[in-house]
């Protein structure tokens, strides 16, 4: 069991108080907020929209990290996507941009920035630009929606620090999956989006990539990718239990869920969770967490 759990009480009932959990994925704007409180995650990282999410994040009933603007080729993704407003979307003709766009996200509050490389759905920056990208960023982690063939690889050759899903267009070679991994970079699980119950190919791809870059040491950090279609806001279980299919054990799992990324969600928060923790699995366990003050617990 990962050493960050420690057993507590909370009003006379026993359990588990951890970090609080994060839920490093989600779009506040496609969703409703006010279904996040009193669930057990008490932080989220908005991963794109448009300047209105600092008024969002300030709103929030959890505590919210975002990256603003997709940052992207001209009429690069998500420019085509319905659910996209064109404010969501910052353009980049020329590497020079890079700089501008970066600061306009962090004048905005941004704790992330996002590339957005997605060669399915457009034109993508191309490695100067993504270069310029990482650069302007400096000590503001990059992460990288990547989609089709050849995405992981420009966003490793371009330095970003995490992958916004799973890869799940196609299979992954071992040679990348291992340079992920010697590179530190992160992977933010997302893969229930991929059928909501349902197994699909998608899924299978994204799973068995999760399943071979945490073999060799790459770190997996827990998001679901709240907005994008039915999902319930909180916990998914389904997505707890997809990362223990993928090999996580309760220490790994326990990490991808309170990793402190892009920054450290705050101390005074923890998530509870009441009973005792199973040995193994603890997907369904964990499903009676709920976010509390660190004052209300007695160690």
């Amino acid at each position: 069991m990962d050493a960050t759990g420690t057993p507590a009480t909370h009003r006379g009932e026993a359990g588990t108080a951890y970090p609080v959990f994060v839920d490093h994925h989600v779009h506040l704007a496609l969703c409703d907020p006010a279904g996040l409180a009193g669930t057990g995650i008490g932080a989220v990282v908005d991963l794109g929209w448009g300047p209105e999410i600092a008024e969002l994040a300030r709103t929030a009933p959890v505590h919210v990290q975002f990256a603003g603007q997709f940052l992207t080729e001209p009429d690069g993704y998500p420019t085509s996507r319905a659910w996209a407003p064109r404010a969501a979307a910052r353009e980049l003709s020329h590497p020079r941009e890079a700089a501008a766009a970066v600061a306009e996200q962090r004048a905005l509050g941004a704790g992330v920035i996002k590339l957005a490389l997605n060669r399915e759905a457009g034109p993508v920056p191309d490695l100067a630009t993504c270069q310029a990208v990482v650069a302007a960023a400096d000590d503001l982690p990059v992460v990288a929606h990547v989609e089709g063939a050849g995405m992981v690889e420009l966003a490793l050759a371009a330095g970003v620090d995490a992958l916004a899903h799973a890869p799940w267009t196609h299979t992954l070679e071992a040679d990348v999956l291992a340079e992920c991994a010697g590179a530190g970079m992160r992977w933010i699980s997302t893969l229930d989006i991929h059928g909501r119950g349902t197994r699909t190919p998608e899924q299978a791809r994204a799973l068995a990539n999760v399943a071979a870059f945490a073999a060799v040491g790459g770190e997996v950090l827990y998001g679901t990718d709240l907005g994008n279609g039915p999902l319930l806001p909180g916990l998914n279980v389904r997505e707890l239990a997809l990362l223990e299919a993928a090999g996580l054990d309760p220490s790994a799992l326990l990490h991808a869920l309170t990793a402190p990324w892009p920054r450290a969600a705050p101390e005074h928060l923890v998530t509870f969770v009441p009973g005792q923790p199973p040995e193994e699995r603890l997907s369904g366990w964990l499903t009676g967490a709920r976010v509390v003050r660190r004052e209300e617990l007695q160690a």
